[in-house]
């Protein structure tokens, strides 16, 4: 005789209990506190990101989250204070919904911060284009209305924050500068983790920019792009032309005798290479761009001493390693054109280590264009147009026609990018990374010891 059977109502019981309890065994503890390095420059952006909350979120999701947090109207942006983002009539005039949990003032006022001023990178894109926008609220519907069509809205959203009081997922400490405490009073709930303790660069931590952490090695994550590191000539520079790029067109044996390769390899880890273009890898489509080939053996550059009548130029070198050893590079080339370097020179050329604040091409050479005026000047009002165009395809090109344009005027003269990359701790999972490179805590959590 057989023995007796389970019904199969026991059965599934059974069956739910052990998976729940195998499942409960995988969720993260709550509490605990991560230790972040940061270099100075990001210190404000991480502090920004982690006090107050994104108007629209990039990043992309796993299949388990994209069902907890649908996106806007079944788009793929995601928002903690808006329900509903949508053009009216035209893309000139936009209408934002703020959600039940969120603060209409707040959002409405964040937009007029960001958008208006040029206190961020959207205010600035949008104050060189000359498409700032009106903002009007009634309730809970925002309506941002701006003197001509900008078809890349929700890009600009994703670098503006709402600030204040009870925003953020986590709030400064009153008495501990460094440290930055959870709190559930914002949209979305509290984190899992206690706090997060802002380090210097140099200071051991759990999640490292740039750098290798001391101690076991965890996840490491890239930015989506690089940075690029940049020489800007200005119209008077150009004129000057000390390294003859504008008139020899020699930038081949110009970059054969910077070795922009080298200074990767030596300055930032082997994580970098010569420049193909203005925008960095991952972010520009692929396109032709007006670039020199490099002899195959350069002559050697050959020093001579300088008179007091030496032609003289400033060199602006930046405040960063890669700047500052680009910059000695271009001293010797210079020295050997018989041009002298003094920082009192009328003329200068300048080293840029840019970092585009968005993965948008023609949104990221707005940028660029509206910090470096005296580089670029204004743009003709078709070029931003097309910029700024509902059309996808439309702007995607003018950002190629753009940078060439750029490339061929020798405005910018690409030398090498820099990989950005975040080392996190094998204790700590969740880590995000914005567009720009930026770590995101929010979803962090501890399976080591608190």
């Amino acid at each position: 005789m057989s023995p007796p059977s389970l019904p199969a109502a026991a059965l599934a019981i059974v069956a739910a209990c052990v998976a729940h309890a195998a499942h409960a065994g995988r969720l993260p503890a709550p509490g605990g506190e991560v230790a972040v390095a940061l270099p100075p420059e990001w210190t404000d952006a991480f502090r920004d990101a982690h006090t107050g909350v994104a108007l629209l979120e990039a990043g992309a999701l796993d299949p388990r989250e994209r069902l907890a947090r649908p996106g806007l109207a079944g788009t793929t942006h995601r928002s903690r204070v808006l329900s509903d983002l949508a053009a009216v009539d035209s893309p000139a005039t936009w209408r934002l919904t703020v959600a039940a949990n969120a603060d209409a003032a707040a959002v409405s006022q964040a937009l007029q911060t960001c958008l208006g001023s040029p206190r961020g990178w959207p205010g600035r894109v949008l104050g060189a284009a000359d498409r700032a926008p009106g903002v009007s609220r009634a309730g809970r519907e925002i309506t941002l209305s701006f003197p001509a069509p900008v078809g890349p809205l929700p890009a600009l959203l994703r670098g503006c924050v709402v600030s204040g009081d009870a925003t953020g997922s986590f709030r400064p400490h009153p008495r501990d500068e460094g440290l930055l405490t959870a709190t559930a009073e914002g949209p979305g709930g509290g984190p899992v983790i206690d706090g997060v303790r802002v380090r210097g660069p140099k200071d051991p931590a759990d999640v490292v920019v740039n750098a290798a952490p001391e101690g076991p090695r965890g996840d490491e994550l890239q930015a989506p792009s690089p940075d690029v590191v940049l020489l800007l000539q200005s119209p008077q520079a150009r004129e000057v032309d000390p390294l003859g790029l504008v008139e020899d067109q020699d930038v081949g044996r110009f970059l054969a005798h910077l070795q922009p390769d080298l200074l990767a390899a030596v300055f930032w880890d082997g994580r970098g290479a010569r420049a193909t273009g203005i925008l960095p890898p991952g972010l520009g489509p692929s396109r032709p761009l007006p670039r020199g080939e490099a002899p195959i053996d350069p002559p050697p550059l050959t020093m001579a001493a300088l008179g007091p009548d030496a032609p003289a130029i400033a060199l602006h070198r930046g405040d960063d390693t890669l700047g500052a050893a680009a910059g000695e590079r271009l001293v010797a080339i210079l020295r050997a054109r018989g041009v002298r370097v003094d920082d009192e020179a009328d003329v200068a050329l300048s080293i840029l280590r840019w970092r585009p604040p968005t993965m948008e091409p023609a949104l990221a050479l707005l940028e660029l264009a509206a910090a470096r005026r005296e580089v670029f000047g204004a743009l003709a009002p078709a070029v931003v147009d097309a910029l700024l165009s509902p059309d996808p395809a439309t702007r995607a090109a003018a950002a190629a026609d753009l940078e060439g344009v750029w490339l061929r005027e020798r405005r910018v003269v690409p030398l090498f990018t820099a990989e950005r990359w975040i080392s996190v701790s094998p204790r700590v999972r969740g880590v995000r990374l914005r567009p720009d490179g930026v770590p995101l805590l929010h979803d962090a959590y501890i399976t080591g010891p608190r």
